[in-house]
């Protein structure tokens, strides 16, 4: 049986975020809000990667490269919609 292929979206991000980076690729629950093309992620603070309130207010997961430790409001982000 064929695995459905993930689809991934290059959307904008409507506030800034910052954290310590990790060797590792981050997915980070964001919002989505606005209209088809011109949807921007908003990322969600959270407790960890077992907050459950953050999940639930999650429309997607916003996509950290690797060694990133900040990413600008209106900087273009890779987000993968649940």
């Amino acid at each position: 049986c064929a695995q459905p292929a993930l689809r991934f979206l290059r959307v904008s991000l409507g506030a800034r975020w910052a954290q310590k980076p990790l060797a590792l690729t981050l997915l980070q629950p964001c919002a989505l809000e606005g209209e088809l093309g011109e949807v921007v992620a908003i990322p969600l603070a959270t407790q960890g990667s077992g907050d459950l309130s953050a999940m639930a207010r999650a429309g997607a997961f916003l996509v950290v490269p690797p060694g990133t430790s900040e990413l600008e409001r209106g900087a273009f982000v890779m987000v993968l919609p649940l």
